[in-house]
């Protein structure tokens, strides 16, 4: 209750008269209006004109002072984005809280905590009432997400390579996927999976982070391995010397009792894949072609 006393007023019937101005305090409380019950809600205003309050002459109307303690709720996105805007509360009235408008890509919103690490405590417009007990107080609401467990594509380019075991082809946000699955490519040595097609961001086994939403394309990244030859060297170049099964070549080299056919023209894989009728002149050490020298390995 309030503090103070206000005199009787005395009115008559059909006569219209203002109530008497509330000089009733409350420490920490608004005083808003008048009603006829004790816990009743506003039926009459401060210095409100009346008529006729009582049903008969002789009766006494009760009038109890109407009051509030005003207080904030303030709405915290947790890690998301967007704005959800204060709500203002009193003391003992019930009243709903704000529709969460936050969003966080690939969380699903599940209620408000009084912390940033808590579980859900009120849901989403939840009907509450004395989140403060005093007013003027702020209450602070965290929003807590849940992650979504959405389904992202994988999608591979072998490079002229080929798989004999299934590649997965789907991973979930929010755990991840390792890809262990080895391909092949003839006369080629895999070096990993890479995340972009300059094959810079690789790895083997390569892990798709728990933190990716999105799809996603592993390429394979390959180093030739002469498996069928020799390298040689022409300056700070290397190239492979591999067998042909052809013999009508007219250039050769004979290392031991193995015999090398050299076709002039490189390819894409480093191999000399075209013949040409330039010539090819060995000597003690290496062989000699266009003024530089060919080592063999």
């Amino acid at each position: 209750g309030g503090e103070g006393t206000m005199t009787p007023s005395i009115f008559t019937f059909d006569v219209a008269e203002n109530l008497k101005s509330n000089t009733f305090v409350k420490s920490g409380f608004e005083f808003i209006g008048w009603s006829t019950s004790a816990n009743g809600e506003v039926e009459y205003t401060d210095g409100q004109t009346v008529m006729n309050l009582a049903n008969a002459a002789g009766d006494n109307v009760d009038l109890y002072a109407v009051w509030i303690a005003p207080y904030t709720v303030t709405y915290h996105s947790n890690d998301g984005t967007g704005a959800t805007e204060y709500s203002t509360f009193d003391v003992n009235v019930a009243k709903n809280l704000r529709k969460n408008t936050f969003a966080r890509p690939g969380y699903e919103f599940i209620g408000w905590s009084t912390s940033a690490n808590g579980d859900v405590e009120y849901t989403d417009s939840q009907t509450v009432m004395n989140l403060a007990t005093s007013a003027w107080a702020n209450v602070d609401l965290y929003a807590v997400w849940s992650p979504v467990s959405e389904y992202y594509n994988i999608t591979y380019e072998l490079n002229g390579g080929s798989v004999t075991e299934e590649l997965p082809t789907t991973y979930v946000s929010g755990q991840g996927i390792t890809i262990d699955v080895i391909p092949t490519k003839n006369s080629f040595e895999f070096m990993g999976w890479c995340l972009d097609s300059a094959l810079t961001d690789c790895g083997y086994p390569y892990e798709i982070s728990s933190s990716f939403a999105r799809d996603v394309t592993l390429y394979a990244k390959w180093s030739f391995v002469c498996t069928s030859g020799k390298w040689l060297h022409i300056g700070s170049d290397k190239i492979c010397l591999y067998r042909q099964k052809e013999t009508s070549k007219t250039i050769n080299i004979q290392i031991g009792s193995e015999v090398y056919y050299l076709l002039m023209s490189i390819d894409s894989e480093r191999r000399i894949n075209s013949s040409s009728n330039k010539k090819l002149r060995m000597k003690q050490g290496g062989v000699i072609y266009n003024g530089h020298d060919w080592s063999m390995m």
